[in-house]
């Protein structure tokens, strides 16, 4: 395995990982070093529960995906660069898109 194939699976681990440590923190009092953060999300604990709860799910589901895609990739095709790169980009726009999903559902739970 070289380093463009290792680049299929980086961002995948750091999905899983960022979702162990927002499962970790989602039930602990809010703090500025981990988690997830944002200033709607530490306005209250009940946000601050929220938003670790349904991040840890997205980025676990999402480091799942990608993990998949990168072994199907690693197995069936040859990694390119210009697949590495798709990939990459794939995951970097999935991972700002489960970040706005959440923003948008914290407004509306916080109004509530």
């Amino acid at each position: 395995m070289n380093a463009k194939e290792l680049l299929l699976f980086f961002p995948a681990a750091f999905l899983i990982i960022t979702s162990f440590v927002c499962n970790t923190v989602k039930d602990k009092r809010i703090n500025t070093r981990y988690g997830y953060r944002s200033e709607l999300s530490m306005k209250n604990k009940q946000n601050w529960y929220f938003a670790n709860r349904y991040m840890a799910k997205g980025t676990l589901g999402l480091g799942l995906l990608f993990f998949i895609i990168g072994i199907l990739i690693y197995k069936f095709l040859e990694a390119s660069t210009l697949i590495v790169v798709l990939v990459l980009i794939s995951e970097f726009m999935a991972y700002i898109v489960l970040g706005i999903t959440l923003e948008n559902r914290l407004k509306s739970v916080h109004k509530r």
